[in-house]
């Protein structure tokens, strides 16, 4: 007789509260969860909460979305699976990290463009739709987790807005009940309620399935502590060291900074991300763009302000990624408040941004768009290369390019398009702000190891602790031989450095003159960028670009 083994995964998730949602979906629900399996020594399948994701999300598009973007589902599903076993084994290693970023970054480039091209409007909408439900209590990680899918589905498989907000009330109810199961503190919301507003499915048939068995399905609660998204007020600082780059013009820029931040749940945080000041380069390269073509500074004002802002709100998720403690000689806002309103704050920033964004010529709001998607490719890319001690040149720009220069170029696109610049002239000052974005980027890479706290605004050897592979330590390798490079080698790839290694890679550099090569590098890029300016009319006037970026290179913060 042959006796066929039943998959552990599938004996552990029978029985669970939500085993009728997963029933259904079942084999791609074990796909899902089987390209974690083997990660970590515990099976995936005996985490709490595994398989809730898969089945909730593949449910409600199959169910009341339109299948279309299958890549993009399926990469959400693993995403939300990968977080939940973060969430209850601890941080993934790096190489799992780095196989995660790899498998989704295609299909969720993918998606980024489609939205961009087709459904740009209906994304906004659901991100509308998802911040009109104000948190008018804390919430907890499990509600925002399933609504946060609830979201992605509905982009995903283009859920009217309507019905995404039904679809999003329900996912309230669930994740209320999944906490239920897992804290002490948790309290129950009513689910059949939420029901009733959904067009009757088979879907609507399995939720209300789950909420039958959940009596006699009932576990021991774990008292545990999970972040709670909520708007918090960070603590007060001192106001940060005003721009020096906006000239005349930093009164005007820092009014229509805070216009765009002056009402909201987050108006709190908004107004103490400026409050900690910054060197508002891009704002600044903006008005010079418009002054190089011939117009007006104080006509790219609004502009300026806009590509500040989408600058700040990418700040606040790369600290939370990066783990960042210190940025401008302040907490970092996720250490000022929690992780879970950082995230709050993030999402709320970019709903202003639409909003504010709603006047500007149809080209600025390209440009503004076309600039968010280069920095989300450019994080997933220093994501899939961190740690990748072999990490060549080519792939090194082409980070920079998206994370750095990308933003750079839209900053003097939209002063160009403010001031109704020609074609020929939004080309020439873009190309120049992006070269200018490289030599930016290197030069701050290399304050990562030589800059102080004081000088640089954030603590050193971020980079180092991060494993991220930059120019300085790129050099550096191909100097070191023996047991110094595998001690770097280490330090790149798996072990976290200390402050007395931090004092080692400093030592190195010195040693074997990487810090003059690496200027010189920084200032290639600004050849380049000077050449991008003869592109311009004759009478163009300039100086303010050019000065602008001597002071990109000339630096210690």
């Amino acid at each position: 007789m042959v006796i066929h083994e039943i998959p552990r995964c599938e004996l552990e998730l029978g029985a669970r509260w939500y085993a009728p949602l997963i029933a259904p979906r079942q084999q791609a629900v074990r796909r899902v969860l089987d390209r974690l399996d083997g990660a970590e020594s515990l099976s995936v399948g005996a985490l709490p909460r595994a398989g809730l994701a898969s089945a909730w999300l593949l449910g409600v598009v199959s169910t009341y979305g339109r299948p279309r973007m299958r890549r993009a589902v399926t990469a959400g599903a693993q995403a939300a699976e990968r977080y939940n076993l973060g969430q209850f084994q601890g941080i993934l290693d790096l190489a799992e990290r780095q196989r995660a970023a790899r498998e989704q970054f295609g299909a969720l480039r993918g998606l980024g463009r489609s939205l961009l091209d087709h459904d740009r409007e209906h994304a906004l909408a659901v991100l509308h739709n998802w911040q009109a439900r104000p948190l008018e209590a804390p919430q907890p990680e499990s509600v925002l987790f399933l609504r946060a899918l609830t979201g992605w589905a509905a982009v995903a498989g283009r859920i009217p807005g309507e019905l995404h907000a039904r679809l999003d009330r329900v996912a309230d109810a669930l994740g209320w009940l999944a906490e239920a199961h897992l804290s002490e503190d948790a309290e129950e919301t009513p689910c059949f309620e939420a029901l009733a507003d959904l067009p009757h499915s088979a879907l609507v048939e399995e939720v209300e399935a789950c909420l039958s068995a959940v009596p006699a399905l009932r576990q021991p609660r774990q008292p545990r502590q999970l972040s709670r998204w909520q708007p918090r007020t960070p603590p007060s600082i001192e106001a940060g060291r005003g721009s020096t780059l906006l000239g005349e013009d930093a009164p005007a820029v820092e009014v229509a900074l805070r216009q765009i931040v002056d009402d909201g749940l987050y108006v709190d945080v908004g107004r103490w991300l400026l409050d900690r000041g910054g060197k508002r380069v891009r704002p600044a390269l903006c008005l010079a763009a418009a002054q190089a073509c011939g117009g007006p500074r104080q006509a790219a004002v609004p502009a300026a302000a806009l590509v500040e802002w989408l600058h700040q709100a990418s700040l606040v998720l790369d600290d939370v990624m990066d783990g960042s403690e210190v940025r401008r000689g302040a907490p970092t806002l996720h250490v000022a408040t929690d992780v879970g309103s950082a995230l709050g704050a993030f999402c709320w920033l970019l709903e202003r941004l639409y909003t504010a964004a709603e006047g500007q010529p149809e080209a600025v709001r390209e440009a503004l768009l076309d600039g968010a998607r280069q920095l989300i490719e450019g994080q997933y890319e220093e994501l899939c290369q961190t740690g990748v001690v072999w990490l060549d040149l080519r792939t090194y720009h082409r980070i920079l390019a998206g994370k750095t220069a990308a933003l750079f170029g839209v900053a003097a696109t939209v002063g160009a398009l403010s001031v109704g610049a020609s074609k020929r002239e939004v080309a020439a000052v873009a190309e120049f702000a992006r070269c200018v974005g490289l030599a930016f980027q290197i030069i701050d890479d290399l304050l990562d190891y030589t800059g102080s706290l004081d000088g640089f605004g954030k603590a050193p050897g971020v980079d180092l602790c991060a494993h991220k592979i930059t120019l300085p330590v790129m050099l550096l390798r191909g100097e070191l031989t023996g047991p110094d490079r595998a001690r770097l080698d280490a330090l790149l790839h798996e072990r976290v450095a200390d402050e007395a290694d931090l004092d080692w890679v400093r030592a190195q550099l010195e040693a074997h003159d990487i810090v003059p090569a690496v200027q010189a590098a920084a200032r290639a890029h600004l050849e380049r960028s000077e050449r991008a300016l003869r592109r311009l009319p004759a009478d163009a006037d300039v100086r303010a670009l050019r000065a602008l970026a001597a002071r990109c290179v000339e630096r210690s913060r």
